[in-house]
C-alpha cells in the first residue's frame, strides 16, 4: 500500500514538499516448537537457532537441563523478519535523486522494537540479563536509518544500514534470510554467530551498475577517540546477471574489532554501609557475597545486589561470499553458495580494552579478551537449495545447508575459556582451550500458499544434527595437554528439530 505521506516525509525525511513517501512492511507471526532451545517469552520468541540451544557448554545442572528442554511459543519472522518502515525519493533535476529509508524492526510476540530471539545476552542460571549486541539494539530505526543521492555517477547512502554481507545474504538464501534458515538466525545473515555482521553505523555505501554489472562498495567508520580503525568495516561485492536466467554474486569483507557478548554478573556492588570501627572494608569477595571486613566479621547492613553485566570477546572478521541464482524453469528456481567467516585476534586490544559499556550495560572489563585465538577460527556454511512453485499459489521451498566449524586453539587466557592455570612439569603455565572440527547438516522446509498477493500462510520445518568432532581439551601455553579437565562441548549427537507455521502480511 502506497501513501503520499506530504507532512511526515517533511518532518522526517527530506523536508521537501514534493517526496515521494511510500509507508511499507512486513508481519510474519506464527507458533513454534524447538525440540531443544532456551526458554521463550514474549521478549525472546520461538524460533530455528542453532545458537540458541546446545550451542555452548552449560555452564551448570540447571543451564544443561533448560537448554536440553523443548520450547512451544509463538514466532516472530519466520520467512521474514516483521518490520515497518518509510522510503521515499525527490527528483532534483539534471538526473539527480534524493532519497532516504527509515525502517524499524517489529516483535509481534510482545509489540516491541523488538528484542527479537538470540538478542539477550543471559546469565544462565543466575537469571540476570544485560542487552546483547547484534544489529537490534532497540532503537527506533533499528533497521536502516539512511539518506542519500543517486545519478550517473551511481548511488551514495550515508546512515545505518546493511552492509555488504547482510545484502547479499538476503538476495541469495535459498529460504530469503527468516529465521527458519541458518543463514537468517542470529549474527546478522551470516548463520555464524558475531554480532556486527548485517548492519552498521557510521557507513557509507556506494554502488555503480554497468550493463548487466553491479559493483558496490561499503565503508564503516569505527571513529573512537584516538583510533579511527576501531569498530570499522570495508567490503565490495560484485553482482553480475550473466544471462536472464543465471545471475552470480560475489563479495569480501573486513571487520576490525569485532565484538560479541556473553552474560554474566559483574563483582560490583551496591551496599549500604555502616562504620566498623577503624576496620575497612574488604571488597575482594566471590560475586553474590557481600564485603566483609578487614577484621573477618561480617558487614550486617550490606544490601547483596550483584549488577548484571557482559563479557565482550574482541576480534576481527573476514568474510567472503560465493553463490548463483539459476531460474532453471519458469517454475523452478536453483540457489547454490558457499559463506566463509575467518576469525582472529583483535587489531587494536588496547582501544578495545577502554571500552566500558554496550547499549548501557557495564563490561566487566577484567573479563575482556582480545586474543581468543591462538589459531583463527574458520566457520563455513555452504547451502544448495530453491524454489518450486506447485501452482501460482502454492510454493514449496527447501534447502541444505552444510555447516562447519574448523578446529582451532583458543588464546591462551584462562578467564576466557573457563580453566584455571596450571602446572606443566615444573613450570606455572596459563591454560587454553583446543577444539576439534565441529559440523553439522542442517535441512529447512517450507510450504507456502498465497491467499492473495500480499498475504500468505505457510508450515515451515528445519533440522540439524551435529557430529561428534566437537571435542576439546585444555592445554599449556607450551602445547602439552593439562591431563585433566577435558570433555566435550555440549553438541556430541546433538539434533535439534523445529516445526512451525505461520501467517505473513506485507504492505
Amino acid at each position: 500500500m502506497k501513501k503520499t505521506l506530504i507532512a511526515l516525509a517533511s518532518v522526517a525525511a527530506l523536508g521537501a514538499a514534493h517526496a515521494d513517501v511510500t509507508l511499507y512492511g512486513v508481519i510474519d507471526a506464527g507458533f513454534g516448537s524447538t525440540s531443544s532451545g532456551l526458554s521463550a517469552d514474549a521478549n525472546n520468541p520461538s524460533n530455528a537457532n542453532i545458537y540458541a540451544s546446545n550451542g555452548q557448554q552449560a555452564a551448570s545442572a540447571i543451564d544443561a537441563t533448560q537448554k536440553a528442554g523443548r520450547t512451544t511459543s509463538m514466532t516472530n519472522g519466520m520467512l521474514q523478519p516483521s518490520r515497518w518502515g518509510l522510503k521515499g525519493d525527490e527528483n532534483l533535476g539534471g538526473g539527480l535523486k534524493a532519497n532516504f529509508v527509515l525502517e524499524s524492526g517489529l516483535n509481534i510476540a510482545g509489540g516491541t522494537n523488538p528484542n527479537d530471539h538470540a538478542l539477550l545476552a543471559s546469565t544462565g542460571s543466575t537469571g540476570l540479563t544485560g542487552a546483547g549486541d547484534s544489529s537490534l539494539n532497540g532503537q527506533m530505526f533499528d533497521r536502516q536509518a539512511s539518506v542519500g543521492l543517486a545519478g550517473d555517477f551511481g548511488s551514495f547512502d550515508v546512515g545505518f544500514q546493511l552492509n555488504l554481507n547482510g545484502e547479499l545474504m538476503g538476495m541469495i538464501d535459498p529460504l530469503g534470510g527468516g529465521y527458519i534458515s541458518p543463514l537468517g538466525t542470529y549474527g546478522g545473515l551470516t548463520g555464524m554467530g558475531s554480532s556486527y555482521t548485517g548492519r552498521a553505523s557510521n557507513s557509507i555505501k556506494y554502488a555503480y551498475a554497468m550493463g548487466n554489472t553491479t559493483v558496490k562498495a561499503f565503508y564503516a567508520m569505527g571513529g573512537y577517540s584516538g583510533n579511527s580503525g576501531q569498530g570499522s568495516q570495508v567490503g565490495l561485492a560484485v553482482m553480475m546477471k550473466a544471462t536472464p536466467t543465471f545471475e552470480v554474486n560475489l563479495g569480501a569483507s573486513r571487520m576490525n574489532d569485532n565484538v560479541a557478548f556473553t552474560g554474566a554478573a559483574s563483582s560490583s556492588y551496591v551496599v549500604a554501609q555502616t562504620g566498623n570501627g577503624s576496620a575497612t572494608a574488604n571488597t575482594n569477595q566471590a560475586a553474590y557475597a557481600c564485603p566483609v571486613w578487614a577484621n573477618g566479621t561480617n558487614n550486617a547492613s550490606c544490601t547483596q545486589n550483584a549488577i548484571p553485566g557482559l563479557t565482550a570477546t574482541y576480534f576481527n572478521s573476514t568474510e567472503a561470499i560465493l553463490a548463483a541464482a539459476w531460474q532453471a524453469t519458469p517454475v523452478l528456481k536453483i540457489n547454490v553458495g558457499y559463506v566463509s567467516v575467518v576469525q582472529s585476534n583483535a587489531s587494536n586490544g588496547a582501544a578495545d580494552n577502554l571500552i566500558t559499556a554496550n547499549n548501557g550495560i557495564n563490561l566487566i572489563q577484567t573479563n575482556t579478551n582480545t586474543s581468543p585465538y591462538a589459531t583463527n577460527k574458520t566457520t563455513t556454511l555452504s547451502f544448495l537449495g530453491g524454489t518450486y512453485d506447485i501452482t501460482p499459489t502454492d510454493h514449496l521451498k527447501g534447502a541444505y545447508y552444510g555447516y562447519t566449524r574448523s578446529a582451532y586453539t583458543a588464546g591462551s587466557d584462562a578467564k576466557a575459556v573457563g580453566g584455571t592455570p596450571g602446572t606443566a612439569g615444573s613450570a606455572t603455565a596459563s591454560v587454553s582451550a583446543a577444539y576439534g572440527q565441529s559440523s553439522a547438516p542442517i535441512f529447512a522446509f517450507v510450504y507456502d500458499h498465497d491467499l492473495s498477493k500480499k498475504t500468505d500462510v505457510y508450515v515451515a520445518a528445519n533440522f540439524q544434527k551435529f557430529d561428534n568432532g566437537n571435542q576439546w581439551a585444555y592445554l599449556y601455553s607450551d602445547g602439552s595437554p593439562r591431563s585433566v579437565a577435558s570433555g566435550t562441548n555440549g553438541l556430541m549427537g546433538q539434533s535439534i528439530s523445529f516445526l512451525g507455521a505461520g501467517l505473513r502480511v506485507k504492505f
